[in-house]
């Protein structure tokens, strides 16, 4: 997953400063759920999205969801 951001809410471009991190799971059984807490760094711009990247092995991802919440 990554952390992306844009100016526009358009162009979306990976936030530097947060590594990407991956969530690993047993092959064709999912991964247990998992928490990350991130502080934005101060140039992030105004809109924030995860990106969700699977590999094409990763089997059916139809019930995977995930959550991101921003706290003020």
């Amino acid at each position: 997953m990554r952390l992306q951001d844009s100016a526009d809410g358009a162009a979306f471009a990976d936030i530097p400063e947060l590594a990407a991190f991956e969530i690993a799971g047993a092959v064709g059984g999912g991964a247990a759920a998992a928490t990350r807490v991130l502080r934005l760094p101060r140039t992030a711009r105004r809109y924030v999205r995860a990106s969700l990247i699977v590999e094409s092995a990763g089997g059916s991802n139809t019930a995977v969801q995930a959550t991101l919440s921003l706290l003020f």
